[in-house]
């Protein structure tokens, strides 16, 4: 989940830089791009989250890992 939002960060720091706002420059332009990033994959990082811990907590439940 953490290397999502980072990456996502990243990307819009970015994206401001090669698309800066012209009235509020690269501040403004990276805060419209963390804003638009957030509404979409804030909500997906965190499932992916949840997901691996059911998955893992499965095969751990399973012994999948046994020889």
């Amino acid at each position: 989940m953490l290397a999502d939002w980072s990456t996502y960060v990243t990307t819009s720091f970015q994206l401001a830089i090669v698309f800066p706002d012209p009235s509020s420059g690269v501040v403004g332009a990276a805060i419209k791009f963390l804003g638009i990033y957030a509404i979409t994959q804030i909500p997906l990082a965190i499932a992916e989250g949840f997901l691996t811990v059911i998955v893992y907590n499965l095969v751990i439940s399973n012994n999948l890992w046994k020889e």
